[in-house]
């Protein structure tokens, strides 16, 4: 399933809409949970997204040390 739709996306160019959908919630801090301050927000994104962002992280973290020089470099 995963090969599939990253192939499907490879071959499009974008993205599916459903694989950056995430499910916003809130998390109680401590105080009083009446005050919208003692809350946080946490964005809960499905398997897909994740599995892909940390592919692509692992693939391109061999290649930035030199992108990074190059963008110093030029500056």
């Amino acid at each position: 399933m995963l090969l599939k739709a990253y192939t499907a996306m490879l071959a499009s160019g974008k993205a599916s809409n459903y694989i950056n959908m995430g499910l916003i919630t809130l998390i109680p801090k401590t105080g009083d949970r009446s005050k919208l301050r003692n809350w946080r927000s946490i964005t809960l994104l499905g398997s897909v997204y994740k599995i892909l962002a940390k592919t692509l992280a692992e693939r391109l973290q061999a290649f930035l040390p030199g992108v990074i020089n190059r963008i110093k470099l030029a500056s």
